[in-house]
Protein backbone atom coordinates (compact mmCIF):
# COMPACT_ATOMS: atom_id res chain seq x y z
CA UNK A 1 0.00 0.00 0.00
CA UNK A 2 2.95 2.46 0.94
CA UNK A 3 4.44 1.30 -2.24
CA UNK A 4 1.11 2.49 -4.21
CA UNK A 5 1.03 5.60 -2.30
CA UNK A 6 4.36 6.42 -3.42
CA UNK A 7 3.49 5.73 -6.91
CA UNK A 8 0.32 7.78 -6.70
CA UNK A 9 2.44 10.81 -5.37
CA UNK A 10 4.33 11.02 -8.32
CA UNK A 11 2.36 10.33 -10.88
CA UNK A 12 0.42 13.64 -9.43
CA UNK A 13 3.99 15.56 -9.17
CA UNK A 14 5.13 14.69 -12.60
CA UNK A 15 1.63 15.75 -14.57
CA UNK A 16 1.50 19.20 -12.16
CA UNK A 17 4.95 20.05 -12.19
CA UNK A 18 6.51 18.41 -14.99
CA UNK A 19 8.05 21.84 -16.50
CA UNK A 20 9.25 22.66 -13.24
CA UNK A 21 11.26 19.75 -12.87
CA UNK A 22 12.62 20.27 -16.21
CA UNK A 23 13.71 23.51 -15.71
CA UNK A 24 15.14 22.83 -12.68
CA UNK A 25 17.47 19.95 -14.25
CA UNK A 26 18.41 22.29 -17.02
CA UNK A 27 19.49 24.97 -14.50
CA UNK A 28 21.86 23.05 -12.56
CA UNK A 29 23.05 21.13 -15.83
CA UNK A 30 24.25 25.30 -16.31
CA UNK A 31 25.09 26.01 -13.12
CA UNK A 32 28.83 27.15 -13.05
CA UNK A 33 31.90 25.19 -11.63
CA UNK A 34 34.94 26.81 -10.26
CA UNK A 35 35.17 30.36 -8.42
CA UNK A 36 37.95 31.63 -10.33
CA UNK A 37 35.99 30.84 -13.62
CA UNK A 38 32.62 32.35 -11.94
CA UNK A 39 34.56 35.10 -10.76
CA UNK A 40 35.37 36.30 -14.21
CA UNK A 41 31.54 36.04 -15.17
CA UNK A 42 31.85 32.87 -16.78
CA UNK A 43 34.60 34.51 -19.42
CA UNK A 44 36.60 31.13 -19.05
CA UNK A 45 35.97 28.92 -22.17
CA UNK A 46 39.26 30.20 -23.80
CA UNK A 47 41.56 30.52 -19.85
CA UNK A 48 40.74 27.17 -19.03
CA UNK A 49 44.38 26.73 -17.39
CA UNK A 50 42.74 25.12 -14.13
CA UNK A 51 40.95 22.36 -12.93
CA UNK A 52 37.34 24.20 -13.87
CA UNK A 53 38.55 23.60 -17.38
CA UNK A 54 36.64 20.05 -17.15
CA UNK A 55 33.43 22.16 -16.92
CA UNK A 56 33.97 25.18 -19.43
CA UNK A 57 36.96 23.72 -21.74
CA UNK A 58 37.94 20.26 -21.50
CA UNK A 59 40.84 21.42 -24.60
CA UNK A 60 42.12 23.54 -21.85
CA UNK A 61 43.08 20.48 -19.36
CA UNK A 62 46.34 20.28 -21.30
CA UNK A 63 47.32 23.52 -20.33
CA UNK A 64 47.71 22.09 -16.71
CA UNK A 65 51.49 20.85 -16.05
CA UNK A 66 51.30 19.26 -12.60
CA UNK A 67 49.18 16.50 -11.02
CA UNK A 68 46.62 17.88 -8.63
CA UNK A 69 43.23 17.39 -6.98
CA UNK A 70 40.93 19.63 -6.17
CA UNK A 71 37.82 20.30 -3.66
CA UNK A 72 34.99 22.54 -4.19
CA UNK A 73 31.88 23.88 -2.68
CA UNK A 74 29.13 26.07 -3.66
CA UNK A 75 26.30 27.55 -2.21
CA UNK A 76 23.73 29.25 -4.84
CA UNK A 77 20.38 30.72 -4.16
CA UNK A 78 20.78 31.43 -0.31
CA UNK A 79 21.47 27.72 0.34
CA UNK A 80 18.47 26.56 -1.78
CA UNK A 81 21.21 24.64 -4.30
CA UNK A 82 24.81 22.99 -2.63
CA UNK A 83 27.01 21.90 -4.70
CA UNK A 84 29.59 19.69 -3.58
CA UNK A 85 33.05 18.26 -5.76
CA UNK A 86 35.82 16.66 -6.05
CA UNK A 87 38.16 16.52 -9.41
CA UNK A 88 41.90 14.73 -9.97
CA UNK A 89 44.16 15.73 -13.07
CA UNK A 90 47.08 13.48 -14.45
CA UNK A 91 48.64 15.35 -17.09
CA UNK A 92 50.48 12.46 -19.73
CA UNK A 93 53.79 12.48 -21.45
CA UNK A 94 54.07 15.80 -23.44
CA UNK A 95 51.03 16.83 -25.00
CA UNK A 96 48.07 15.02 -23.27
CA UNK A 97 45.89 15.06 -20.29
CA UNK A 98 43.35 13.14 -18.26
CA UNK A 99 40.57 14.15 -15.57
CA UNK A 100 38.12 12.67 -13.56
CA UNK A 101 35.18 14.78 -11.43
CA UNK A 102 32.38 13.70 -9.18
CA UNK A 103 29.75 16.29 -8.26
CA UNK A 104 26.98 16.17 -5.84
CA UNK A 105 23.80 19.20 -6.00
CA UNK A 106 21.39 19.13 -2.93
CA UNK A 107 18.33 20.99 -3.21
CA UNK A 108 16.80 22.16 0.46
CA UNK A 109 13.21 23.05 -1.52
CA UNK A 110 12.87 19.88 -3.39
CA UNK A 111 13.81 16.17 -3.21
CA UNK A 112 15.82 16.09 -6.59
CA UNK A 113 19.22 14.72 -5.72
CA UNK A 114 21.87 15.07 -8.86
CA UNK A 115 25.43 12.76 -8.98
CA UNK A 116 27.42 13.36 -11.83
CA UNK A 117 30.65 12.15 -13.03
CA UNK A 118 32.74 14.21 -15.48
CA UNK A 119 35.34 11.92 -17.40
CA UNK A 120 37.78 14.38 -19.83
CA UNK A 121 40.62 13.84 -22.31
CA UNK A 122 42.25 16.58 -23.32
CA UNK A 123 45.61 17.13 -25.99
CA UNK A 124 47.16 18.92 -28.63
CA UNK A 125 46.18 18.13 -31.98
CA UNK A 126 50.07 18.66 -33.70
CA UNK A 127 53.48 19.07 -32.73
CA UNK A 128 53.24 22.99 -33.24
CA UNK A 129 50.62 23.06 -30.52
CA UNK A 130 48.64 25.80 -31.97
CA UNK A 131 45.13 23.75 -31.36
CA UNK A 132 44.41 21.65 -28.43
CA UNK A 133 40.79 19.46 -28.22
CA UNK A 134 39.45 18.04 -25.28
CA UNK A 135 36.32 15.76 -24.73
CA UNK A 136 33.76 14.97 -22.00
CA UNK A 137 32.40 11.58 -20.97
CA UNK A 138 29.67 12.67 -18.82
CA UNK A 139 27.39 10.12 -16.53
CA UNK A 140 24.28 12.15 -15.13
CA UNK A 141 22.00 11.06 -12.72
CA UNK A 142 19.14 12.85 -11.22
CA UNK A 143 17.50 11.01 -8.36
CA UNK A 144 14.11 11.92 -6.47
CA UNK A 145 14.48 10.83 -2.65
CA UNK A 146 11.66 9.36 -1.06
CA UNK A 147 9.94 8.38 -4.22
CA UNK A 148 12.03 5.72 -5.90
CA UNK A 149 12.25 7.75 -8.98
CA UNK A 150 15.18 8.53 -11.18
CA UNK A 151 16.67 9.53 -14.55
CA UNK A 152 20.09 8.51 -16.32
CA UNK A 153 22.09 9.70 -19.43
CA UNK A 154 25.19 9.74 -21.00
CA UNK A 155 26.50 12.92 -22.69
CA UNK A 156 29.27 14.60 -25.02
CA UNK A 157 31.29 17.89 -24.09
CA UNK A 158 33.80 19.04 -27.21
CA UNK A 159 35.75 21.68 -27.63
CA UNK A 160 38.83 23.16 -28.95
CA UNK A 161 41.03 25.82 -27.96
CA UNK A 162 43.49 27.96 -31.10
CA UNK A 163 46.76 29.50 -29.76
CA UNK A 164 47.64 31.91 -32.88
CA UNK A 165 51.47 33.00 -33.46
CA UNK A 166 50.99 36.10 -33.30
CA UNK A 167 50.93 39.11 -30.49
CA UNK A 168 53.83 37.20 -28.40
CA UNK A 169 50.58 34.14 -28.76
CA UNK A 170 48.94 36.42 -25.63
CA UNK A 171 45.28 35.99 -27.66
CA UNK A 172 43.58 32.60 -27.37
CA UNK A 173 40.07 31.38 -28.94
CA UNK A 174 37.73 28.86 -28.09
CA UNK A 175 34.81 26.94 -29.30
CA UNK A 176 32.89 24.57 -27.09
CA UNK A 177 29.62 22.49 -27.59
CA UNK A 178 27.49 20.75 -24.53
CA UNK A 179 25.62 17.99 -23.31
CA UNK A 180 25.77 16.34 -26.86
CA UNK A 181 23.45 13.71 -27.68
CA UNK A 182 21.94 13.85 -23.87
CA UNK A 183 18.32 12.21 -23.13
CA UNK A 184 17.18 11.48 -19.81
CA UNK A 185 15.40 8.31 -19.43
CA UNK A 186 13.03 8.50 -16.62
CA UNK A 187 11.52 5.46 -14.35
CA UNK A 188 7.97 6.22 -16.06
CA UNK A 189 9.42 5.94 -19.47
CA UNK A 190 9.48 9.49 -20.33
CA UNK A 191 12.62 10.31 -22.76
CA UNK A 192 13.85 14.47 -22.08
CA UNK A 193 16.25 16.06 -24.54
CA UNK A 194 18.69 18.11 -22.83
CA UNK A 195 19.72 21.92 -24.35
CA UNK A 196 22.65 22.01 -26.40
CA UNK A 197 24.50 24.77 -25.74
CA UNK A 198 27.65 26.55 -27.67
CA UNK A 199 30.09 28.52 -26.48
CA UNK A 200 32.89 30.92 -28.76
CA UNK A 201 35.38 32.96 -26.56
CA UNK A 202 38.05 35.12 -26.53
CA UNK A 203 40.76 36.08 -24.40
CA UNK A 204 43.92 37.89 -24.21
CA UNK A 205 46.97 38.02 -21.48
CA UNK A 206 48.27 41.15 -20.57
CA UNK A 207 51.32 39.53 -18.68
CA UNK A 208 52.30 37.02 -16.15
CA UNK A 209 49.39 38.43 -13.77
CA UNK A 210 46.91 39.98 -15.73
CA UNK A 211 43.94 38.57 -18.11
CA UNK A 212 40.78 40.08 -19.98
CA UNK A 213 38.37 37.21 -21.41
CA UNK A 214 35.03 37.23 -23.58
CA UNK A 215 32.31 34.29 -24.34
CA UNK A 216 29.45 33.88 -26.23
CA UNK A 217 27.08 31.10 -25.42
CA UNK A 218 23.97 29.92 -27.74
CA UNK A 219 21.51 27.63 -26.38
CA UNK A 220 19.09 25.61 -28.28
CA UNK A 221 16.31 25.36 -25.43
CA UNK A 222 13.02 24.46 -27.94
CA UNK A 223 14.08 21.75 -29.95
CA UNK A 224 10.33 22.07 -31.55
CA UNK A 225 10.20 25.50 -32.04
CA UNK A 226 13.71 25.80 -32.77
CA UNK A 227 14.33 28.70 -29.71
CA UNK A 228 17.65 30.19 -28.98
CA UNK A 229 18.75 31.19 -26.16
CA UNK A 230 21.77 33.71 -26.40
CA UNK A 231 24.05 35.10 -23.58
CA UNK A 232 27.40 36.72 -23.07
CA UNK A 233 30.03 37.12 -20.24
CA UNK A 234 32.91 39.37 -19.84
CA UNK A 235 35.67 38.88 -17.18
CA UNK A 236 39.19 40.15 -15.84
CA UNK A 237 41.34 38.94 -13.34
CA UNK A 238 44.90 40.89 -11.88
CA UNK A 239 47.33 39.23 -9.63
CA UNK A 240 50.10 40.97 -6.98
CA UNK A 241 52.88 38.29 -6.94
CA UNK A 242 54.92 38.26 -4.14
CA UNK A 243 57.88 34.86 -3.49
CA UNK A 244 57.76 35.47 0.07
CA UNK A 245 53.86 35.39 1.34
CA UNK A 246 52.46 34.02 -1.60
CA UNK A 247 50.11 35.60 -4.47
CA UNK A 248 46.84 37.31 -4.17
CA UNK A 249 44.92 37.80 -6.94
CA UNK A 250 41.02 39.72 -7.41
CA UNK A 251 38.78 39.31 -10.47
CA UNK A 252 35.32 40.21 -11.57
CA UNK A 253 32.87 39.79 -14.31
CA UNK A 254 29.27 40.26 -16.05
CA UNK A 255 26.90 37.43 -17.03
CA UNK A 256 24.35 38.26 -19.25
CA UNK A 257 21.71 35.32 -19.78
CA UNK A 258 17.77 36.97 -19.68
CA UNK A 259 19.38 39.41 -16.78
CA UNK A 260 22.57 40.93 -15.65
CA UNK A 261 24.74 39.16 -13.14
CA UNK A 262 28.23 40.35 -10.98
CA UNK A 263 30.92 38.18 -9.81
CA UNK A 264 33.62 39.46 -7.33
CA UNK A 265 36.57 36.82 -6.69
CA UNK A 266 39.89 36.79 -4.82
CA UNK A 267 42.63 34.16 -4.72
CA UNK A 268 45.32 32.95 -2.74
CA UNK A 269 48.26 31.05 -4.42
CA UNK A 270 51.22 29.85 -3.10
CA UNK A 271 53.45 26.78 -5.13
CA UNK A 272 51.62 24.28 -2.97
CA UNK A 273 48.20 25.06 -3.62
CA UNK A 274 45.28 27.65 -4.69
CA UNK A 275 42.31 28.98 -2.37
CA UNK A 276 39.46 30.59 -4.15
CA UNK A 277 36.44 32.61 -3.52
CA UNK A 278 33.59 34.10 -5.47
CA UNK A 279 30.53 36.16 -4.15
CA UNK A 280 27.88 36.54 -6.83
CA UNK A 281 24.97 39.15 -5.00
CA UNK A 282 21.43 38.20 -5.56
CA UNK A 283 20.16 40.29 -8.31
CA UNK A 284 16.43 39.28 -9.58
CA UNK A 285 15.58 37.95 -6.27
CA UNK A 286 17.78 34.79 -6.75
CA UNK A 287 19.45 34.81 -3.42
CA UNK A 288 23.21 35.49 -3.26
CA UNK A 289 25.57 32.72 -4.52
CA UNK A 290 29.01 31.75 -2.42
CA UNK A 291 31.85 29.86 -4.19
CA UNK A 292 34.74 28.14 -2.86
CA UNK A 293 37.38 25.71 -4.09
CA UNK A 294 41.12 24.49 -3.08
CA UNK A 295 43.78 22.54 -5.36
CA UNK A 296 46.70 21.06 -4.16
CA UNK A 297 49.70 20.68 -6.70
CA UNK A 298 51.20 16.85 -6.56
CA UNK A 299 54.86 16.38 -7.17
CA UNK A 300 56.74 18.63 -9.63
CA UNK A 301 55.84 20.30 -13.07
CA UNK A 302 56.16 17.91 -16.32
CA UNK A 303 55.61 20.16 -18.98
CA UNK A 304 57.92 23.10 -18.42
CA UNK A 305 58.79 23.87 -22.22
CA UNK A 306 55.50 24.15 -22.97
CA UNK A 307 54.49 26.33 -20.34
CA UNK A 308 57.54 28.61 -20.84
CA UNK A 309 56.55 28.63 -24.72
CA UNK A 310 52.89 29.25 -24.62
CA UNK A 311 51.32 29.76 -21.52
CA UNK A 312 52.22 31.93 -18.66
CA UNK A 313 50.30 30.76 -16.22
CA UNK A 314 48.56 32.91 -13.69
Amino acid sequence: MKKIYKIILVFIFLIIERNLISNEIKDDIFKSIGARASGMGGAFTSVADDYSSFFWNPAGLVNINQINASIFFDSAFSGKQNLYGINYIQPLFSDMTVSVSYLKTLYTDSNFINDFVYLSFATFLHEQRYTSFGINLKLLNFTMANYEFNGFTTAFDAGFIFYPDFLDKKMRFSLVATDLDARIKWTNGIIEKIPVSYKAGASFLFDNTGIAAFDLVITNVDYENKIFRTGFSLGGEKYFLNNKFGDVGFRTGLLYMENFNLSFGLSYKRKEFTLNYVFIPGFNNQGQTHKLDFTYFIGEETRKEHKKEIIQEI
